[in-house]
């Protein structure tokens, strides 16, 4: 029985079939979505600034990292593929960081601290998402998910250094004028600095 399969990506609308993915080599691809979506140019990163920044201690108007979709945008919508954490310096307060959904608003997400988004392929700009540092927000949030939990550490605690790392794959998405921001309801500890990734897919919306 010969199963005969195409070379390319297909563009297929729901409830079709589409034929067996083929590389140029004639082995049948199997990667990754995101990996697709990488070698095409629409998967974007950005990282906190290399100062960090503290992971918060409650819901409100400062989102630690946020992604953010500007009004207008109405064609795209940003998947987030990962997000990572890295301990920076300072003792952490024990607590809880948690996904922060914002509403759809005309008001721009703001920070002294932009961060513009790099293209994994190739390390090009253009991203239509916007990622920030130290960010304000709107006050409208909403948790959607818990990212990770947060121990009283520091730098000499057994342990460190350490790397959290959430596989959202898609899980979460930001639409036309919304945001996602990562806020800490945690204790202060003593001057605590992070540096956290957000990894997304630019897609049709």
């Amino acid at each position: 029985m010969l199963t005969e399969g195409k070379y390319g990506r297909q563009e297929l609308s729901k409830g079709v079939g589409g034929a067996i993915r083929l590389a140029d080599d004639g082995s049948v691809v199997l990667s990754s979505r995101y990996r697709e979506l990488a070698r095409e140019g629409r998967v974007y990163a950005g990282c906190t600034a290399a100062a960090g920044v503290a992971p918060g201690t409650a819901i409100g108007t400062t989102g630690a990292a946020d992604l953010w979709l500007p009004p207008g945008t109405t064609d795209t919508v940003l998947e987030i593929i990962r997000v990572s954490l890295g301990y920076l310096s300072g003792t952490l307060g024990a607590g809880t960081i948690q996904y922060i959904s914002h509403v759809r608003s005309e008001v721009p997400h703001t920070s002294a601290s932009v961060v513009e988004p790099v293209n994994v392929y190739g390390f090009s700009r253009g991203a239509k998402g916007s990622f920030l540092s130290a960010a304000t927000v709107p006050a409208s949030g909403l948790a959607v998910r818990n990212f990770c939990s947060l121990g009283a550490s520091l730098a000499s605690t057994a342990g460190v250094p350490w790397q959290i790392v959430d596989r959202v794959e898609g899980e979460i998405a930001v639409l036309e004028g919304r945001g996602v921001s990562l806020q800490g309801i945690a204790a202060a500890g003593t001057s605590p600095l992070v540096l956290m990734e957000i990894l997304w897919a630019e897609v049709p919306a």
